[in-house]
């Protein structure tokens, strides 16, 4: 719809391919390009792609790149950038009110960031668990959204309650905001986990994970323990880059 409004032409492909998509973005002249973590993670480490496809001048026409959907790791974010020269930045929207943010260009190197409203959209962080409670810089809690574009409601009418407050869309994703209204994701309300009370986000577990040089995708959620004095126990599931799978496999 962007590249319609701004009377761009927009190229569709029927599904993504790495292989082709260099091609496609050399032969169209493409300036930029939307899409999930997946995509970039695949054109930037995919073993199939020649030195021309992976040269600094591949991705030469495209101006910026988007990614959405699911975090964008740190490595893949700064990683594109830093070869072939093409900002990776990161929006925010869901389902129930489209787009509501945009990590500005200037900041491109800032990871975990999905940036601040964009025109027309309202955005505050609210108490977990009482939602008529602004909370102030650097706390974590729930972001709460305002826009025309946000949707009238569901189909049920109980479960448009739930989603709403005095007004206010309830996105149920955790985030944090800086002095500078700049928002960083931190998780999602419902797969919040409690350990002996306390509150951990498994995005924070994750970021961490990420860090290592064997991970290459993570996923934590939580699991009862058997005390239930401790509530739920931190579980991680890892998949790790293809030559350290290797090395434990020679190892077993």
């Amino acid at each position: 719809m962007s590249a319609f409004v701004r009377g761009a032409k927009a190229v569709i492909a029927k599904y993504f391919d790495a292989k082709d998509t260099p091609e496609l973005i050399r032969r169209y002249g493409i300036t930029v390009f939307a899409g999930v973590p997946l995509m970039f993670d695949q054109i930037l480490n995919n073993p199939v792609l020649n030195n021309k496809d992976l040269s600094p001048n591949a991705l030469s026409s495209l101006r910026l790149t988007l990614s959405a959907a699911a975090p964008l790791p740190p490595a893949t974010q700064l990683g594109f950038y830093q070869r072939f020269g093409v900002p990776l930045v990161q929006f925010y929207g869901l389902t129930e009110a489209y787009v509501l943010t945009v990590q500005p260009i200037k900041y491109k190197d800032v990871t975990g960031m999905v940036g601040s409203a964009i025109p027309g959209a309202e955005l505050k962080i609210v108490d977990l668990n009482d939602p008529s409670k602004e909370l102030g810089v650097g706390s974590v809690g729930e972001l709460a959204a305002r826009a025309p574009w946000v949707m009238k409601g569901y189909s049920d009418p109980d479960d448009t309650r739930k989603a709403f407050h005095n007004g206010w869309l309830l996105t149920g994703d955790l985030m944090v905001m800086d002095d500078e209204d700049l928002l960083y994701f931190r998780g999602v309300k419902k797969m919040m986990i409690k350990y002996k009370g306390y509150p951990i986000f498994p995005r924070d577990l994750e970021i961490i994970l990420m860090k290592h040089p064997a991970v290459k995708e993570t996923y934590v959620t939580g699991e009862q323990a058997k005390d239930p004095s401790i509530g739920q126990l931190p579980m991680a599931y890892v998949v790790l880059h293809d030559e350290y799978r290797v090395r434990c496999l020679k190892r077993n």
